[in-house]
């Protein structure tokens, strides 16, 4: 029984989205999916961007720095994934199983078991509570994520695991940093704040599934067999047939040519041993 949180970049860092910076000296109250997906991008694109500056740069570029109170995620879905597309943050979006949510938990928590973050949006954050276990041991709603909402408001926040025992996942939630981070939250408050949005993000290394695969039957990423080093196998090889003259002048025998070349023939096999 354990908690189960993706691998994260050894720099990677919390965003707190009220937290102040050179580049946003007041800013706004409704940076969560600026602040999440900045998060997610150190995950995609270690070292690429400063993450406080890219939060601000994003909030910026779709909302124009202005805070609409219509709208307290302050970017929109579509403008993000366009962004991803345009910069090279390869995703998966899962908006075609919001209407099956037990399809959808199990889907996310094997992406998690892969490395793989999600973008999770919900209707209403007054549904969030830090998930903790109660005196009989039953998990339950401990404190309150955001105390000042009651409801409504929707945020935007990164799934980063889940517990293989208790119905919570793990995650980094930039409108509570009073909260150790990532924090757990019950799956039946996710449910109960209005799913709108889960989208899964490749953390660097990984390659993108093929195109309709299987995520509930799959498996991925799949083993992948390293590249055997052709460069290596054929420089081995150029040696093996530049050496015989070399070889004849200096070596006593026939026979102890073989040995060299044998050698050399073993060192192949090594490295495609290795490789294959």
């Amino acid at each position: 029984m354990a908690d189960h949180i993706i691998p994260l970049p050894s720099h990677f860092r919390y965003l707190n989205q009220f937290l102040s910076s050179k580049w946003a000296p007041d800013p706004s109250k409704y940076r969560c999916v600026s602040a999440s997906a900045a998060m997610l991008a150190e995950i995609a694109a270690p070292g690429r961007w400063i993450p406080e500056e890219l939060e601000h740069d994003l909030y910026v570029q779709f909302t124009g720095g202005l805070d609409n109170p219509a709208n307290t995620q302050g970017i929109d879905k579509a403008p993000l994934l366009s962004w991803w597309s345009r910069v090279g943050i390869a995703f998966v979006d899962l908006a075609h199983l919001l209407s099956d949510m037990t399809t959808l938990k199990h889907i996310i928590q094997k992406m998690n078991n892969a490395g793989m973050p999600q973008l999770i949006t919900v209707a209403d954050e007054s549904q969030l509570y830090k998930a903790v276990l109660g005196p009989d041991g039953q998990e339950e709603r401990g404190a309150k994520l955001h105390n000042w909402a009651d409801s409504g408001m929707g945020h935007v926040f990164v799934r980063v695991g889940y517990s293989d025992s208790n119905s919570y996942g793990l995650y980094f939630e930039p409108a509570a940093p009073g909260f150790t981070q990532p924090v757990p939250i019950l799956w039946s408050d996710i449910e109960r704040g209005g799913l709108v949005t889960v989208v899964a993000v490749y953390p660097h290394g990984m390659a993108a599934a093929p195109e309709n695969f299987d995520w509930v039957n799959g498996i991925w990423p799949e083993p992948a067999k390293p590249a055997v080093n052709i460069e290596t196998i054929t420089q081995i090889i150029s040696q093996v047939q530049s050496a015989d003259a070399e070889m004849l002048a200096r070596l006593e025998d026939e026979q102890s040519l073989l040995k060299a070349k044998n050698a050399l023939f073993m060192s192949i096999m090594a490295e495609l041993g290795a490789k294959v």
